[in-house]
């Protein structure tokens, strides 16, 4: 049905470039983004710029490969902080893997894959010297390329939110 919405959308809009895929984690699961790039390269979708939001720790070198050669050129990835003491705190698990990170970030450079990614500050355990290890990984991505694009955000506490709770 995603192929359908796309073809919709294309016969709708025929100047239409791309599209974004604004879910949570598109990549949750391998098999289907591999589907997904084969549908999209067997339904001439691959001209289309493709956006999407996914996780770093779930990318490979055969995923990224088959996402760029079917119409993605940017991955937005959730990095959200360089701090161990941090990523406890915020209970990031496998989402926390810095040498996972720069592997993706290096291989989507040499793909020429762009990469958007975002950071929190100000999330529990936060101080001074946690959060200036964040700015500095961001100066070193953005300084060799390995980033295309940030975004920078103030965690804040949602209600119901551990977070919250411990912030209250």
């Amino acid at each position: 049905s995603i192929i359908a919405e796309i073809n919709y959308l294309r016969n709708k809009y025929p100047d239409m470039e791309g599209l974004f895929f604004d879910e949570e984690v598109h990549n949750v699961k391998k098999s289907f983004i591999l589907e997904l790039t084969k549908s999209l390269r067997h339904n001439y979708c691959d001209s289309l710029k493709i956006d999407a939001m996914c996780e770093y720790y779930l990318l490979d070198e055969e995923t990224m490969d088959k996402m760029r050669n079917s119409g993605y050129y940017k991955l937005r990835i959730g990095i959200e902080t360089a701090s161990e003491i941090i990523s406890e705190r915020m209970n990031l698990k496998s989402k926390f893997n810095i040498p996972k990170l720069y592997k993706v970030l290096e291989y989507a450079k040499k793909i020429g894959l762009k990469m958007y990614g975002t950071f929190t500050i100000g999330g529990l355990g936060a101080t001074a010297v946690e959060d200036l290890k964040t700015a500095n990984m961001i100066y070193e991505l953005i300084s060799r390329n390995l980033l295309n694009d940030i975004q920078v955000s103030i965690n804040t506490p949602q209600p119901g939110t551990p977070f919250f709770k411990e912030a209250k």
